[in-house]
């Protein structure tokens, strides 16, 4: 059976790219308290990101956690392991996806053409992460890819700016995929928490869940 998606949709997902684990731990509770209800943790903050996966869970458990460019079978299973709950690949990892089927927990891998997409969701994805999203038309080619392959989940993610949330939330995208355009570089390197918040609120305003 494939595993349905652990967050409603459309959703914001962020991606806690950032330099490491503490960091991303205090980026997640001012995520979660701007109402960004899906997170993130990518496989290349450092040794400890499985951790991190544990440690947001428990102290946000509103929020639904997640594991970031997994690449292999055996990242998949250290996130679920410590509590994930969706696992994202920034490749079409059919391994992955099979893993994940197994564990009984959402997979996302990347595509870019309509025969990765497909291929993907055939595989038993709960969806496909379009990649990069901007680069390859934005909500347009969304719009291109309703009239041949209907009824697909698809996740934008690469290039999605806020002016362009409306237009992808009319395409039909599943939910978006943003990681330094919530979380800028500057911003979380002094801690501002204000600035972090703020800048989330309005992305979680402009394509609510």
């Amino acid at each position: 059976m494939r595993p349905e998606l652990p967050f409603p949709t459309p959703s914001l997902v962020c991606v806690l790219r950032v330099r490491d684990a503490e960091a991303a731990l205090w980026a997640a509770g001012v995520l979660a308290a701007a109402g960004v209800r899906a997170l993130e943790v990518p496989t290349t903050i450092g040794e400890g990101w499985a951790g991190v996966i544990a440690e947001i869970a428990s102290r946000h458990p509103h929020a639904v956690v997640g594991a970031g460019t997994v690449l292999e079978p055996g990242q998949a299973r250290a996130a679920v392991a410590k509590g994930a709950r969706f696992v994202v690949s920034p490749i079409l990892a059919l391994d992955v996806v099979a893993e994940c089927i197994r564990l009984g927990v959402a997979s996302i891998p990347a595509g870019s053409t309509p025969t990765e997409i497909f291929s993907g969701m055939k595989a038993g994805a709960a969806a496909v992460k379009v990649f990069p999203a901007g680069l390859l038309g934005g909500p347009a080619f969304f719009r291109a890819l309703s009239d041949p392959l209907p009824g697909l989940p698809l996740v934008a993610s690469g290039g999605v700016r806020l002016e362009d949330l409306a237009e992808y939330r009319k395409a039909g995208a599943a939910g978006v995929v943003l990681g330094k355009t919530l979380l800028p570089e500057e911003a979380v390197a002094r801690r501002d928490a204000r600035a972090v918040g703020e800048n989330a609120a309005r992305y979680v305003h402009a394509f609510p869940s």
